[in-house]
């Protein structure tokens, strides 16, 4: 064997060494994000008045949709991390024609796609939590809204590099629908009229989405909601209402566009609930 063969033969071997093991990675973790879920589609009777439709765009801007779906819900691609993924939120404009009713219940209460696929990212498991009223109204709105073309070059859905490949092998980037807990229905539907019941409602349903499951915060994105007790009731309700901040901060980096352009949505009875569960849970803390 001439010394130019062996040359070309370690090249070949060299290269199957670096390339055999993305390939594998890229076929184990294909299989993971396409995982197939059965879980069946619920009947659901929309509204079609122009109150119910109303209630409906009120309740998907306290759901924060435009946050990361954009303004016109065309897309956008909402956070890059190098090496890990590339997060879009995409057009929902051109999705939701395609899909019937049921199906946009499923994908917004359990997370799963019209082809039986989990989402990532997307907070269903806060919406989960809504009534089932609640989601009729959203969805309601959203069969209103028109198709709009996409921004250029925006991909059609997340893009998975090989440290975030191995982190869903790994388990760190769980599906939605795994995280969901299917079975559960109308935890945190309020039982009684109490201010803290409706609150508790609202938190569970809305804040979970950045603030963790807990409310206790998500480590170098979100505080512990704790803080919230910082304030005053007043304070609180202009936070809410403007995204100005208290305790010496106007501006609150993410909070103070989710506050001022969704948020603000809400009624003051219903900051009002919220700001008295948040007081509730800090009592009850030893």
């Amino acid at each position: 064997m001439t010394k130019k063969m062996i040359i070309k033969r370690a090249a070949v071997i060299l290269l199957c060494l670096v390339l055999v093991p993305f390939f594998v990675l890229y076929v184990w973790s294909s299989g993971i994000i396409h995982k197939k879920y059965k879980i069946p589609l619920t009947e659901i009777a929309v509204p079609t008045d122009s109150v119910e439709v109303a209630e409906g765009k009120r309740l998907a801007s306290i759901a924060h949709c435009g946050g990361c779906h954009g303004s016109d819900f065309t897309g956008r691609v909402v956070v890059r991390i190098k090496n890990e993924f590339k997060f879009v939120a995409p057009n929902i404009t051109k999705i939701i024609p395609e899909y019937t009713a049921s199906e946009l219940e499923r994908l917004l209460k359990h997370g799963i796609k019209k082809n039986g696929e989990s989402v990532y990212f997307m907070p269903c498991f806060s919406f989960h939590e809504l009534k089932d009223e609640s989601v009729a109204r959203i969805i309601a709105y959203l069969k209103t809204i028109a198709p709009a073309p996409s921004y250029p070059d925006l991909p059609s859905s997340i893009v998975f590099y090989p440290l975030g490949r191995l982190h869903i092998i790994q388990g760190k980037l769980p599906h939605m629908a795994d995280i969901i807990d299917h079975d559960s229905k109308d935890k945190y539907v309020p039982r009684d009229s109490s201010q803290v019941a409706l609150g508790q409602y609202i938190a569970m349903s809305t804040c979970t989405s950045c603030h963790g499951l807990d409310l206790k915060g998500e480590q170098g994105f979100s505080p512990d909601l704790v803080i919230a007790t910082a304030y005053t009731p007043d304070q609180f309700m202009h936070l809410i209402k403007t995204g100005e901040g208290g305790l010496g901060r106007k501006k609150l980096r993410l909070m103070s566009e989710t506050a001022k352009n969704f948020l603000s949505a809400l009624r003051e009875e219903e900051i009002n609930a919220v700001y008295a569960y948040l007081r509730s849970m800090h009592t009850k803390q030893p």
